[in-house]
């Protein structure tokens, strides 16, 4: 059964440096694997759920308050996991503050979407977003320009 719920996450306790470092291992672990291969890893690690909050936390945190001054944006992202249900994330970025929803919310400056496997090999560096567009592994709706400086807002996470 697919669920969308709206969610603010908050955690505390993990040092910024611990979390990047799991980006780095968790980058390593999907290079070269197959997607059948990553979905196990997914299971094995307690889910689509936990691994989609993990890695959405990890961009929250991973956010340039400086790179993105003055702009505003709702960035949702639009994941397919493996049952075929859409787990949606939306990033807003308000002034400099950027904060994280599960679903649907709002009216999206830009929308990603992707499935899981493809989702995980982007946020760790083992695919680029510009070749994954072109092969038709990242659909991207709404304004592409912003699509193209959302690297920027975020520190590198592998």
């Amino acid at each position: 059964m697919c669920v969308s719920q709206r969610r603010t996450f908050a955690r505390v306790g993990e040092p910024e440096s611990n979390r990047m470092s799991q980006a780095s291992e968790i980058g390593q672990v999907l290079k070269g694997r197959t997607d059948d291969e990553i979905l196990a890893w997914v299971h094995s690690v307690g889910g689509s759920d936990a691994t989609l909050e993990q890695a959405f936390w990890g961009m929250k945190e991973a956010f340039q308050a400086e790179r993105a001054a003055g702009q505003s944006a709702v960035i949702r992202w639009d994941i397919t996991t493996p049952n075929a249900c859409v787990a949606s994330y939306e990033l807003e970025v308000v002034d400099g503050e950027c904060t994280l929803s599960r679903g649907a919310h709002g009216e999206a400056r830009v929308v990603l979407a992707l499935e899981l496997a493809d989702f995980l090999r982007l946020v760790t560096g083992c695919l680029d977003g510009g070749e994954a567009h072109r092969a038709g592994k990242l659909n991207i709706t709404g304004d592409m320009s912003m699509a193209n400086v959302l690297a920027e807002w975020f520190q590198e996470m592998h």
